[in-house]
């Protein structure tokens, strides 16, 4: 097998060019066969797993959930400053329609293109929890699935709104993954809530963005893309579905109780000072 140099990793992440990328248009149609394999592991794997011992998996957690902070750190950091700087020289409107391609080259691509991949290194957090048998909720499969098809069929046809999308996510994901590699550490952070609203925050991103795409688009100005009807039904429902799901775990997790009842905030705090005390 061939293994490239040093030289050639770097001229090849330096001088990306998105019109060929690798694995991507190699396998346009990878998810339609990795999903299935995924959703039928959802269901049966903690099928598996009944007549078993959870596994004791913490410091393969912790090292796996410092990983994804890792990279997602590594891809925000090459994806913040290009899009800044192209921004502020171009203006939004090239930003989100991208008329003359030029971003779809280059280090902050490459960066995109492992966004993309990530996506399938992601489905392992599903592992983890079958082999803990922790709860594998709907909310967490859906997410899982949708993302990856939907960055995939994106970096296929290359949507312009995709770089914009790629920082933000991986932004979201530094923040998350880094509250899940200090929960694996046996202490669980206690800004948990800001997480969900940081998560909340991109979905409404997301829909703005795609709303301007399609404004754009539909009122005539040139934004050139493959599928655009496909790009844009895609992304305002997943978008306003991821919005609406994260809004139900937030309400479950820090407005009710177990049996659905509402709690006051004053409620909240004095149990919480309650539980400090013991």
């Amino acid at each position: 097998m061939y293994i490239p140099t040093y030289k050639e990793v770097l001229h090849f992440a330096l001088f990306f060019n998105g019109h060929h990328q690798p694995i991507v248009h190699d396998y346009p149609y990878l998810p339609l066969f990795v999903v299935p394999l995924y959703v039928l592991f959802v269901f049966y794997g903690p099928k598996l797993m009944e007549k078993r011992e959870p596994f004791k998996l913490e410091f393969a957690l912790k090292i796996w959930n410092f990983f994804l902070f890792f990279i997602s750190l590594s891809m925000f950091l090459g994806l913040f400053t290009p899009i800044l700087l192209f921004w502020t020289s171009r203006g939004f409107y090239e930003l989100v329609c991208m008329p003359q391609g030029e971003m779809y080259y280059g280090f902050a691509f490459f960066c995109i293109w492992v966004f993309g991949l990530s996506k399938y290194l992601e489905l392992f957090d599903t592992l983890f929890l079958i082999l803990r048998k922790r709860e594998v909720t709907f909310l967490h499969w859906y997410h899982h699935t949708t993302v990856l098809c939907y960055t995939w069929f994106s970096l296929v046809i290359m949507t312009p709104p995709g770089a914009i999308f790629g920082m933000i996510n991986t932004f979201v994901h530094t923040i998350m993954y880094w509250y899940y590699f200090l929960a694996a550490k046996g202490k669980r952070p206690t800004w948990g809530k800001f997480v969900t609203i940081v998560q909340l925050s991109q979905m409404v991103l997301g829909v703005s963005i795609t709303s301007s795409w399609a404004y754009n688009y539909l009122t005539g100005v040139y934004c050139p893309m493959g599928h655009p009807q496909a790009y844009m039904l895609s992304s305002l429902v997943l978008y306003g579905s991821y919005f609406l799901l994260f809004l139900q775990f937030y309400l479950n997790r820090y407005n009710y109780d177990s049996k659905g009842h509402y709690i006051k905030p004053a409620d909240r705090a004095a149990a919480k000072d309650a539980k400090k005390a013991k």
